[in-house]
């Protein structure tokens, strides 16, 4: 795959999708930049259509991504509104 350039040299790629949220979208940005920036990776936040947001996260560590989805997960119980 990374002859065509499709995932940049990294091999995993992390999708988180949340509808209806009512999240504070900075914090997530600020979360995302800061793990991405501690372990070389690229990614970021997007939002979309119906009140949804996509986490997206190009890495090279399966366990690493893992742990940040359950942080992710706990976040998201811990401050549904």
């Amino acid at each position: 795959m990374s002859n065509i350039g499709m995932y940049e040299d990294y091999t995993h790629i992390f999708n988180f999708v949340v509808f209806n949220y009512d999240y504070d979208m900075e914090c997530l940005k600020n979360s995302v930049s800061v793990f991405c920036d501690e372990n070389k990776y690229i990614g970021g936040v997007t939002t979309g259509d119906s009140n949804s947001l996509v986490i997206k996260i190009l890495g090279d560590n399966a366990d690493r991504l893992s742990k940040y989805s359950e942080m992710l997960v706990k976040y998201f119980k811990k401050y549904k509104k």
